[in-house]
């Protein structure tokens, strides 16, 4: 029957269509109508639902469960739009792929569904996992089963994130509704209708409260050299990872799933810092980005848990470097030699001394800080109170013309027993030397008449002055 043939009943006439099969044929379709002419049902090729969008599908038990897409994604982007017409719900199926290797390897993605009436703009749909009774999700990122209730008459996946390996793609277009996410959503939060949700597996401490997760499962993976094993670490911290006799592996972590770094860890026996796992040994790593990969260089098996721990990057035996590149803003200046930093004062060599702080100084008797003064040569400048002359002189500097006499031209250090007398002790010693003096001529004309070749030695004076005294 040629497509487009129109039956003639009565005063008006119905259109049989033909759906193109290719090879196998044309095959005919019946559409039926009630005793007011309302359409109710249609039957027609299961196998050209998917790829004829014009023709209208209607609910009919050959339409069930019809296999709408199933592809391997293998990278990032959109799928061909999928037509839902005449189902009620689509379920998507999502799980691993095996690689082309044939080495298993954990894969991390992310997509969405979205739902379009023209083709041209896509808006993102809420999915509900199967067999949660509320689990409404804008985002794919775990192996499943996923639900939508019609809403578009085109649909499509778009995968934003793939990392690891590939991911089986399976549509399937039911009859049924099913249960719209929205809806579900708005359930659970119905003060009218109440939800009784009950928490299970909820970690507690000894007091009842509330603990934060914390190496919620072990995380095994088991591989051959070139294996890769891709961890979600978001909500955690650090991980540890814990390798057998023979494993050996990099380790790099990354947030946008391709481009990946070495990340720095360290061992649980302390040691340096590591970027790789040997054989028999534990290790910490931060969680500094999203995602961390684990590439296997020797087979073998790795053990891991995420923990809310901080990473605790002082215990190790490297140095831990610290650059102090500026102080308030201004670079720090070294002293000429590589590690050691300069100290300087805040006012430049000639200039006014304006600033508060003293570069070089003391308390003097009254509790006051004093700087140090120094001539324009650099030469130290003692105050007159404490000045041998009585004026304020300079330390090494010639005396003027007034003070010259019995002074050194030259700064000099005296090394007997009178170093750092003051004043009044520099003038008793004159004084005793003059007493001995007076002491020889009075005594000396006396004892030649006496015949005495015996006599007091000065430093017997000098050891004993009381002598003068008596």
């Amino acid at each position: 029957m040629a497509n487009g043939t129109v039956l003639n009943l009565g005063s008006g006439g119905d259109t049989v269509q033909n759906i193109d099969n290719g090879a196998i044929g044309k095959t005919p379709v019946a559409v039926l109508t009630d005793g007011t002419g309302t359409t109710f049902a249609a039957v027609k090729a299961t196998t050209a639902l998917a790829s004829d969008p014009a023709l209208v599908v209607a609910v009919s038990p050959s339409n069930d469960a019809v296999q709408l897409l199933n592809v391997d994604i293998a990278a990032k982007g959109v799928s061909s739009a999928i037509n839902t017409q005449g189902f009620g719900s689509v379920v998507f199926q999502l799980a691993d792929s095996l690689a082309e290797t044939g080495v298993a390897i954990g894969t991390v993605f992310q997509l969405t569904i979205e739902g379009s009436n023209d083709g041209i703009t896509w808006d993102t749909l809420l999915v509900n996992p199967v067999g949660e009774l509320i689990g409404v999700v804008d985002a794919l990122t775990s192996y499943g089963s996923y639900v939508i209730q019609v809403s578009h008459p085109l649909v499509r996946f778009n995968c934003t994130l793939l990392s690891g390996g590939k991911l089986s793609f399976v549509a399937v277009g039911r009859t049924d509704a099913g249960v719209l996410a929205a809806d579900a959503l708005t359930a659970a939060f119905d003060p009218n209708n109440p939800l009784y949700v009950g928490l299970t597996n909820i970690k507690r401490d000894a007091g009842n409260a509330l603990v934060l997760s914390d190496a919620p499962a072990p995380i095994f993976f088991q591989g051959v050299v070139g294996s890769i094993y891709t961890i979600d670490t978001t909500g955690y911290n650090s991980i540890n990872l814990q390798t057998n006799a023979t494993a050996a592996a990099t380790v790099t972590h990354s947030d946008d799933g391709v481009n990946f770094q070495a990340l720095t860890g360290t061992p649980h026996l302390l040691g340096t810092y590591v970027t790789a796992l040997t054989a028999s040994a534990g290790f910490s790593f931060p969680c500094l980005s999203r995602f961390i990969r684990v590439t296997f260089t020797t087979g073998g098996s790795v053990t891991g848990y995420l923990r809310q721990a901080q990473w605790q990057a002082a215990y190790t035996t490297s140095p831990i470097a610290y650059n102090v590149s500026q102080l308030g803003g201004t670079a720090v200046v070294t002293g000429g030699v590589a590690g050691i930093q300069a100290v300087g004062g805040n006012i430049a060599v000639g200039a006014a001394p304006t600033a508060n702080p003293v570069l070089s100084g003391g308390v003097d008797t009254s509790g006051l800080t004093r700087r140090v003064l120094t001539d324009t040569a650099g030469r130290l400048i003692v105050d007159a109170a404490y000045s041998p002359l009585g004026v304020a002189s300079t330390l090494g500097a010639l005396p003027s013309a007034a003070n010259a006499t019995n002074t050194a031209a030259l700064n000099v250090q005296e090394t007997t027993q009178i170093e750092g007398q003051g004043i009044v002790e520099l003038l008793y010693q004159i004084l005793v030397e003059l007493r001995i003096n007076n002491q020889y001529q009075y005594d000396l004309p006396r004892n030649l008449n006496a015949g005495m070749s015996q006599v007091d030695e000065p430093q017997a004076f000098r050891n004993d002055p009381t002598v003068f005294t008596q």
